[in-house]
């Protein structure tokens, strides 16, 4: 698929005029949900009126929670918090942590080591998957690779935030955040801008079939890198692989059921 642009909103974007948004070629938004543990006065306060506009307009959603969460316990109050918010909803998009400590809350009250961090998302992303949803960790390029490079979190989608011309993340990511001073038509002020690699509609993974690659081949984090042969990130081996998503009849292949894996070019394997 070619890469589909979107932006991420909260409360702070104020009221979104989301027919002007659409108009602007917008394809997804990421909408923040609150903040924190499951407390009614940390909900977002424009997230039911974005999440509604969206459908409205047919503009595809996911949503995210900034994480204040020290511990499991608290990660799993906050993984209830999106629950809670998500009841009776379908989103074609992930659900996202957000891992950061823009604000120094962490570092204030006592930053939790690599090992505790890394516990901390998989306690919140599995709770939320069991509950039904697709879901997705942020964070920028230095956690992900300083404090948050562990295998247990390799088969949950990235959503990469780097603001740069060109990522320089060596690992797989579904969606890469590229700005943080975009201007959208219908939102007052700067906004946050992304591309999407991963068609999240449009993905094979309740129903999976099987590929066989039969010679060692190149693999890409995007059907677009792999389709033009760009950003080579891995080696394919030979053996049996679940089918994630087609896209332009690029195939993502995965050892893992219903995660995301490479992008490969069919007929160089």
């Amino acid at each position: 698929m070619e890469p589909k642009k979107g932006i991420d909103v909260s409360e702070h974007q104020g009221l979104i005029d989301w027919d002007k948004v659409k108009a602007d070629g917008i394809q997804f938004a990421m909408i923040r949900c609150g903040y924190g543990s499951d407390l009614q006065k940390q909900d977002d306060k424009q997230f039911e009126r974005n999440v509604q506009e969206c459908e409205r307009v047919n503009i595809p959603w996911g949503a995210y929670l900034y994480s204040y969460a020290l511990n499991q316990e608290e990660a799993i109050s906050e993984a209830n918090h999106v629950i809670r918010l998500l009841e009776n909803r379908l989103p074609s998009y992930p659900i996202a942590l957000d891992m950061e400590d823009a604000d120094q809350y962490k570092a204030k009250k006592g930053m939790p080591d690599n090992q505790q961090l890394v516990a901390i998302c998989q306690t919140f992303l599995s709770k939320v998957k069991q509950a039904g949803f697709e879901v997705m960790l942020y964070a920028n390029k230095d956690w992900l690779t300083s404090k948050l490079s562990d295998k247990g979190l390799e088969p949950y989608h990235k959503w990469l935030a780097q603001w740069n011309n060109k990522p320089t993340y060596q690992k797989q990511y579904s969606i890469w955040q590229f700005s943080s001073t975009g201007r959208v038509r219908g939102i007052k002020g700067n906004v946050d801008l992304n591309w999407a690699y991963v068609d999240f509609g449009n993905t094979t993974s309740q129903s999976p079939t099987v590929y066989n690659v039969t010679k060692p081949t190149a693999g890409f984090m995007t059907a677009f890198d792999a389709k033009h042969n760009i950003n080579r990130v891995s080696t394919v081996r030979t053996g049996t692989y679940y089918v994630y998503n087609v896209s332009q009849k690029m195939v993502n292949v995965t050892k893992v059921e219903g995660l995301p894996g490479s992008w490969i070019n069919p007929l160089n394997a």
